[in-house]
């Protein structure tokens, strides 16, 4: 499961940013608009080569998951309708 963070920056907190994938170098680039703020290596690898849809599944599945608990969550703190 992938479950490694990255740590961003407070001056990018409530912002959309862009997590581009660069598998050649092994880094996960970050940018705000075209601007680059960071780039990081990847976690978790360690000169293990895989395949693209593999790398896909380990980083989008949790992420499913977490949004569906997210969603859950967020409909048990929503009032009751009144009928």
């Amino acid at each position: 499961m992938w479950k490694y963070t990255y740590y961003v920056g407070r001056d990018y907190t409530n912002q959309s940013v862009w997590v581009r994938l660069d598998a050649p170098q092994r880094l996960i680039r970050i940018e705000v608009g075209k601007m680059l703020i960071k780039a990081i290596p990847l976690k978790g690898l360690y000169g293990q080569v895989v395949d693209y849809q593999y790398f896909l599944g380990l980083i989008c599945d949790p992420a499913r998951s977490e949004w569906k608990d997210y969603l859950w969550r967020q409909r048990l703190k929503a009032p009751a309708k009144a009928s």
